[in-house]
């Protein structure tokens, strides 16, 4: 939750132009690169096993597909921050 709100007040900084440094949003980003892929690869690898029914492994399995795409896209604002 706490980097939910953090990354809310670089995106916030962001859209009303205040200058937010580009080594700051680039640590934040990789950090969300690690938590989320590490969250998604530890729900994947780690959780799938004790599902009890065909319900709990769909949401165990989106779960961790979710978690890796919220990965891949702190990735590619890894890039959109370098390029601009």
């Amino acid at each position: 939750m706490g980097y939910l709100i953090a990354c809310f007040v670089i995106a916030t900084g962001h859209v009303s132009g205040t200058v937010v440094d580009k080594r700051l949003d680039i640590l934040f980003s990789i950090g969300g690169f690690f938590l989320f892929g590490a969250a998604g690869t530890i729900i994947l690898a780690q959780w799938l096993g004790y599902c009890k029914s065909q319900e709990e492994r769909e949401v165990l399995l989106a779960s961790g597909i979710l978690s890796l795409a919220n990965g891949a896209i702190f990735v590619g604002d890894i890039f959109v921050v370098l390029a601009s």
